[in-house]
């Protein structure tokens, strides 16, 4: 019986991560002036489409928590998760070649802090 109980708790403490989680990915879709920057490395600004790809792999994981095609929704987790390293390589890539977005040095304390809570 303790073990049944402690599982309760894990799968809401999950499906709260995921609203929690869901939220923090879609704001910087739906509010584009904030910047999101990758952490890590160079700390290269998200471009829309990797804001867009996070946000929707948050959704499908937050989906898989609450039981909602549980398989399918996984694998589009997992293809997220592999499109968001590409994603972020691009990025870095941008940065690097000069196309440097001035708004990012300002808002670098929030955008980190929105980067590391979405993954």
């Amino acid at each position: 019986m303790i073990g049944r109980e402690s599982s309760i708790l894990g799968d809401y403490f999950l499906r709260a991560l995921g609203v929690f989680g869901m939220w923090f990915c879609w704001a910087p879709v739906f509010f584009p002036k904030k910047t999101v920057v990758w952490k890590g490395g160079n700390h290269a600004p998200l471009s829309r489409r990797s804001k867009l790809v996070s946000a929707l792999t948050w959704t499908a994981w937050c989906l898989v928590v609450f039981g909602i095609a549980p398989i399918f929704c996984a694998a589009l987790f997992a293809i997220g998760v592999l499109s968001l390293f590409m994603l972020s390589r691009q990025d870095r890539q941008t940065l690097r070649c000069g196309d440097r977005n001035p708004r990012a040095e300002a808002d670098h304390e929030e955008a980190v802090l929105v980067a590391f809570l979405c993954g």
